[in-house]
């Protein structure tokens, strides 16, 4: 599956260091800084252990957080390979995140540790709690409902990715009841519609629940009356799609911070 990245498309051979900088941009922030203290600082000590019936006992958590460590690595040491071709998001890599879930706990309870004896008079765990879930719930009121256009504060947030060149929607969650009933009251009836950038499928869907307009049809071509266009760069695949995006003024759109999710055009044949 083509993907957009740093302002280029990739229709195959994705670059190595991908899965990575996704991990980066998609992670809160506050948990992401955790994660990097439960994952790094064990690599930093030495291990603890002692000799039990010719078997190597690993004492307190570093084994734990080794092993934690090792799978979490390993989904993205898969599609680090140059084997691996062209994909959208975090989704092949996604049995990383509960390990780094686990690492971030332990990350949380090292800085408690250290706040709890410096700050003896003061609440570390509302601290932490706080400086843990305020950023996320900020981002998650903002980002309602559009989730899969989240990027964290190290990307710039959804504007900053669009102007480094990174995907902004993904698979038509941005479509949304209220924007059919835009599209039902604002194209005329017996005109056609043509989805871009995305399947056929989702609006055949909407139209067996009856959120669209079962007149729409699709044409399958760009002779379409009308054309709803996902800004999924990366699957941007004529140069008609770009020049709507960049060039032409749509006639409703769905936007998360000035950054649009869904356009409506129409045809300017």
């Amino acid at each position: 599956i083509p993907l957009y990245y740093f302002g280029n498309q990739y229709g195959k051979n994705t670059p190595w260091h991908y899965p990575l900088v996704m991990f980066a941009f998609t992670v809160p922030l506050s948990i992401l800084f955790f994660f990097l203290w439960g994952f790094i600082s064990p690599l930093c000590s030495t291990l603890r252990y002692k000799m039990e019936q010719n078997r190597v006992i690993i004492l307190e958590n570093g084994g734990v957080r080794l092993l934690l460590s090792l799978l979490f690595l390993t989904p993205l040491a898969i599609v680090l390979l140059p084997l691996a071709q062209a994909y959208d998001g975090c989704r092949l890599f996604l049995p990383c995140f509960p390990f780094a879930a686990c690492l971030a706990g332990f990350g949380y309870h090292a800085v408690w540790t250290i706040l709890k004896r410096s700050l003896r008079d003061v609440p570390s765990h509302s601290i932490l709690l706080f400086i843990l879930i305020l950023p996320s719930s900020v981002f998650y009121v903002q980002h309602h409902p559009f989730y899969l256009s989240y990027y964290n504060q190290l990307a710039g947030g959804i504007r900053g990715s669009k102007e480094l060149g990174m995907e902004t929607t993904y698979w038509c969650d941005a479509l949304t009841k209220d924007f059919l009933t835009v599209i039902n009251e604002t194209i005329p009836e017996g005109n056609t519609l043509q989805p871009l950038s995305m399947p056929v499928e989702p609006i055949q869907y909407d139209q067996e629940r009856g959120w669209l307009r079962s007149d729409l049809r699709p044409t399958g071509d760009l002779t379409a009356d009308y054309f709803l266009l996902q800004c999924r760069q990366g699957m941007f695949r004529r140069q008609a799609e770009w020049i709507l995006y960049k060039q032409l003024k749509p006639i409703a759109s769905i936007e998360i911070d000035r950054v649009p999710l869904f356009l409506l055009y129409k045809n300017p044949q």
